[in-house]
């Protein structure tokens, strides 16, 4: 999968157990013994394939107002370091709002019921307001879990001042995520609208007939030569 934007950076990175295989432009897939997981950076090619819908928005609670473990919808969204999550408008990039967390920007995401796709909208500032810190250009990797087992992950490096989307499709249910930070420090990147879907991922390649072996058609294109030149020579 190739990422356009001005930086250059290395595209967004499956990775898994045992396979990696490219499955179309802008998207990029990895297969497993166990799961198989197909990325998305375009939030309309990420809808129309998966059937994915937007899940509950997050309320203006105020740029100010800390919060802890919060729930809307059937998502459940904290920090693994116990840091403060905050719920308003911090980007006109991003309709409506977003969350920020103090310090590096880790984020669980716990769903009521299992899902097999799931993305979000992301900026990352580093001209825009609200940076709150030195910019440093992060990286973040994702991982997919159902319970405490392991279903794929993908890392995403985004462009700056830009909206970006980040979404994931597997064959295999999950019900949590984990966002890690890791590289970057406590500068603020956004999270905005996330989407989930329900309809498992078929990664299964298409029936293809199978015909002659290419040496056998060889071999019979060369009988037939010799059938004809027979005659021919016996003519003379």
């Amino acid at each position: 999968m190739t990422v356009s934007h001005s930086n250059h950076r290395p595209a967004p990175a499956i990775k898994a157990l045992a396979l990696g295989l490219l499955l179309g432009t802008g998207m990029a897939a990895a297969s497993t013994a166990e799961a198989a997981i197909q990325f998305f950076d375009a939030k309309t090619a990420f809808i129309t394939a998966t059937g994915a819908a937007a899940t509950a928005p997050f309320p203006d609670l105020g740029p100010s107002t800390a919060q802890g473990a919060t729930t809307f919808g059937d998502l459940t969204y904290s920090s693994p370091t116990s840091a403060n999550l905050f719920f308003a408008n911090f980007s006109a990039r991003i309709a409506g709002n977003e969350i920020a967390i103090s310090g590096v920007s880790n984020l669980d995401v716990a769903l009521a019921n299992p899902v097999f796709a799931l993305g979000f909208d992301f900026v990352e500032p580093e001209f825009d307001p609200n940076l709150a810190a030195a910019f440093v250009d992060s990286t973040f990797d994702v991982g997919l879990f159902n319970g405490a087992t392991p279903v794929g992950s993908f890392s995403f490096n985004a462009p700056e001042d830009a909206l970006y989307f980040a979404g994931v499709w597997s064959d295999t249910a999950f019900n949590r995520i984990e966002i890690r930070e890791t590289a970057g420090q406590a500068e603020n990147e956004f999270f905005g609208q996330f989407y989930t879907g329900i309809a498992a991922a078929d990664f299964t390649p298409p029936t293809i007939l199978a015909g002659p072996p290419a040496f056998a058609l060889f071999a019979f294109g060369l009988a037939g030569l010799g059938l004809l030149a027979a005659p021919a020579r016996r003519r003379r």
